[in-house]
């Protein structure tokens, strides 16, 4: 498999850094200090939403006595220090961006991750300056459940057509947006992506390194 797209819209979190089960430790810890009766519903849903969006929907579902926004700097204080001292790169991620740049293929990012919080695992892992710009759900309203993020990206790479660009995504409901709106989508498939993100793929690798063949 080669990479042939003409551009490339890349998430962050499990797809090009290995924090995704970090996440789900914010949220366990969220549930477990405020008392929370976990469900499987509730974890389907806040798998779709930002940080500060997750803290909204526990805080409303549960009646907590507290705002979005204190419920929202409980969680981004935990990742703050997963980001700085426990996340890891993927191994191919350095290697396979730095092939995109020598030939020339514009790249940015589409995150839920607030920026300040993003920021934190790029410039540590020393990948920030790879992508053009970062794109979050703080910048575009509903974020990747609707498709107008991912066409800012595009429009923003250089006016390409979805159809020239290739997003990188772990999670089915944004791959699934992406495929909508007429991207070419390659899905990852690290360990902890979502197992219903196949149908909605046009690649799938285990490892960015498998498109530099």
């Amino acid at each position: 498999m080669k990479f042939t797209s003409r551009a490339a819209i890349f998430d962050m979190d499990g797809t090009l850094i290995d924090s995704m089960p970090f996440w789900w430790q914010v949220k366990d810890r969220f549930i477990e200090h405020f008392g929370i009766q976990a469900t499987p519903r509730m974890f389907e849903e806040m798998a779709k939403l930002s940080i500060e969006e997750s803290a909204d929907y526990l805080i409303r579902e549960n009646h907590l006595p507290i705002t979005r926004a204190e419920g929202a700097a409980f969680c981004e204080a935990i990742m703050v220090e997963n980001y700085r001292e426990r996340v890891a790169i993927y191994p191919d991620t350095v290697p396979f961006l730095e092939h995109l740049k020598e030939r020339g293929i514009p790249m940015c990012i589409a995150t839920s991750t607030p920026q300040h919080l993003a920021k934190i695992p790029l410039e540590r892992f020393g990948i920030r300056d790879y992508f053009q710009f970062i794109l979050t759900d703080a910048e575009v309203p509903g974020g990747k459940q609707r498709p107008e993020i991912f066409l800012r990206c595009a429009e923003q790479l250089g006016g390409f057509s979805p159809a020239e660009i290739m997003v990188f995504e772990d999670a089915a409901y944004a791959a699934r947006t992406a495929k909508g709106a007429g991207f070419a989508v390659c899905g990852m498939l690290t360990g902890t992506s979502d197992d219903r993100l196949p149908p909605y793929c046009d690649l799938l690798v285990h490892r960015l390194g498998e498109l530099m063949g």
